[in-house]
């Protein structure tokens, strides 16, 4: 009596059945409207809330210190210039996003298949058009702002094709994690010199002091995001993605995602001195760096994947609560002034 083959023709295999459906999903995602394709895409790689969050408390902490430093006691103002400014950056984190898709793709379609770019859900070329815009959009706004910030951008611009083509030396520098990471970082220092010139009409080189060691603040904020999405469990770790865990081990790598929201912390304390604020704005900052340490100390002591989310979520919250003390204090002292349309 012949037996049954489950390779013969017509025997059911759960492989075609999975390839079936996910062609069929597939289909479905292909087939949504252009804009629904782009708002999925976003949700899964530059969710607007979270970033917009992030960058606001970004901006309004470098604007107001700006302000505080060449407009003496006057109040913090938004005004048309702000919301130009806050877009312009809004921009900016985006190009980034773009040239990193697309200087990352090769490995990205082998690591991550699931991704709607790696399906071709949402193409990379339309991809690469709104990244265009969203260049076209910040160079008009430059403009707007005066020579100065137009002078800043054109040299944030060029740092950031500068990575976008990882300065013409990716293979060496993909093996130098740290230096990868500096070069990659520092862009926000052209970007704190780019509120300070949109928001004073200044030249970068005519910068306050005070104001650049807070730029090396969002130096060092950047490196705590960097290092804290890329700290990944054992398991997690993938041949084609590189990640500080994997290249320290996950409990030294811990130790640097806190080493850095320290140093941020220093560089905010020392401007908050030299503004003399009192000594509860120092002691808010240290409970701030206590609670962004707690995903960190967390994963220090288990590197899960539960942990490694964890210090995703307390490292940006702290990124954002720190920002907005520093915004709340000057508001306090100095009160606010909001206009839709004035300059």
């Amino acid at each position: 009596m012949p037996t049954s083959n489950n390779t013969s023709h017509g025997a059911w295999d759960p492989h075609n059945e999975t390839r079936s459906a996910d062609d069929a999903e597939f289909a479905r995602l292909r087939a949504l409207p252009w804009f629904k394709r782009l708002r999925l895409y976003l949700r899964q790689r530059f969710p607007l809330a979270q970033h917009g969050i992030l960058i606001f408390s970004y901006f309004s902490a470098n604007q107001f210190l700006a302000q505080t430093v060449t407009a003496g006691d006057g109040p913090m103002v938004y005004n048309a210039i702000s919301w130009l400014n806050f877009f312009m950056l809004l921009c900016l984190f985006f190009h980034l996003r773009v040239f990193d898709e697309h200087k990352d793709r090769e490995k990205d379609v082998a690591a991550y298949p699931d991704r709607l770019l790696s399906r071709g859900v949402f193409r990379y070329r339309d991809l690469w058009r709104l990244g265009l815009l969203a260049i076209a959009l910040e160079a008009l706004i430059a403009f707007i702002a005066g020579p100065a910030a137009l002078l800043t951008w054109l040299l944030v611009l060029g740092w950031s094709l500068l990575m976008y083509r990882e300065f013409f030396i990716g293979n060496w520098l993909c093996k130098h994690v740290f230096l990868y990471a500096v070069t990659h970082t520092t862009i926000m220092f052209g970007f704190d010199l780019l509120i300070w010139s949109v928001t004073t009409g200044r030249w970068f080189w005519e910068t306050d002091p005070i104001f650049i060691v807070y730029a090396f603040n969002g130096v060092f904020i950047a490196f705590t995001f960097e290092f804290a999405r890329k700290l990944r469990p054992p398991e997690d770790e993938h041949d084609q993605v590189d990640s500080y865990s994997k290249t320290l081990g996950p409990r030294r790598a811990a130790l640097m995602v806190f080493g850095v929201m320290a140093a941020a912390t220093a560089c905010t304390a020392w401007v908050g001195y030299r503004l003399n604020f009192p000594m509860i704005f120092h002691l808010m900052l240290l409970i701030l760096l206590a609670f962004g340490s707690i995903g960190v100390l967390c994963f220090h002591r288990s590197p899960t994947r539960k942990n490694a989310k964890l210090v995703a979520l307390t490292s940006s919250l702290h990124i954002i609560s720190f920002d907005f003390c520093l915004v709340a204090f000057l508001i306090a002292r100095h009160g606010l002034r909001v206009s839709l349309f004035t300059l």
